[in-house]
């Protein structure tokens, strides 16, 4: 019988593998820091299902995959963290959750514990990925490319996948908001923009790291308005990062606080009105 169970999860496993091909390389990262004036802490055995997720962070002239992991069970108390260790070897992922941290003193809000690990830039191509909880061990593959990152793990009672699939943001996408007290003023930002050669996107339905866009093409970057007038916006722009930093600057500059920018991008931008009007 012990064989039998052996043969069925090899099977499964290479049911994953199909079309993957190994690749070499060796990648270290440590991930999880104990801080230097770290205490005595309650730890609680992990008790919940884990909901995963993978993501991509954007900064400039690096991207980085990053798992997250948050339990089903939300805490009393806001701050609990999911104690836990990743290492990477070639293409092999390990991760491994260890117990609930319960911070002494944190705020009164109910949170579920999380952690997140930072992979590094993966390289294309399939990784395996062990993650072992309470003595169990999941299997799986994190499938990488230029277009997306796709995830499928054995089937398991213990983690929830929040996505297979998150597409990845292409080097030349903006994304942000646009606010302003007076109607014209954030619409002249925006036509700005479309001066500055900014163009509709061209981007596929399906869910990313910042923003969903659905089979009509619409999106929804998951924010709100704060301001009277304002408009979510998604383009394309090919233009160097300078000129968007440089508009979002003239513009903070000369309404002040009567707009609100905020302005992302595929190659690590991240702009805010209310800084960029402290600069010279």
């Amino acid at each position: 019988m012990r064989c039998l169970i052996k043969i069925s999860i090899v099977a499964a496993i290479a049911v994953l593998f199909v079309s993957c091909n190994e690749k070499g390389g060796l990648l270290i990262s440590p991930v999880y820091d104990e801080p230097t004036d770290s205490v005595i802490v309650p730890l609680e055995p992990i008790d919940s299902q884990i909901i995963m997720g993978i993501k991509e962070e954007i900064k400039p002239g690096k991207r980085s995959a990053v798992l997250s992991f948050y339990t089903k069970k939300i805490y009393s108390q806001g701050g609990a963290k999911i104690n836990g260790s990743l290492s990477i070897i070639n293409n092999s992922i390990r991760v491994e959750l260890k117990e609930i941290i319960l911070p002494e003193v944190g705020p009164a809000i109910s949170m579920p514990a999380s952690v997140s690990f930072n992979l590094g830039e993966l390289r294309n191509g399939c990784h395996t990925i062990r993650i072992i909880i309470n003595g169990k061990e999941i299997t799986g593959v994190i499938s990488v490319s230029d277009e997306s990152f796709d995830m499928k793990i054995l089937p398991n009672n213990i983690i929830i996948c929040r996505q297979n699939t998150i597409l990845r943001i292409p080097a030349y996408i903006i994304w942000g908001q646009a606010e302003s007290i007076r109607p014209d003023h954030y619409r002249l930002f925006l036509d700005s923009l479309k001066i500055l050669g900014a163009k509709e996107h061209n981007l596929k339905p399906g869910q990313y790291t910042h923003f969903d866009i659905d089979s009509q093409g619409n999106f929804d970057t998951h924010s709100v308005l704060g301001m009277p007038y304002g408009e979510f916006f998604l383009r394309s722009f090919e233009g160097d990062t300078l000129i968007t930093r440089n508009l979002v600057k003239r513009f903070s500059k000369r309404y002040g606080d009567s707009v609100y920018i905020k302005l992302f991008g595929g190659r690590g931008e991240m702009y805010f009105s209310t800084i960029l009007k402290n600069e010279p």
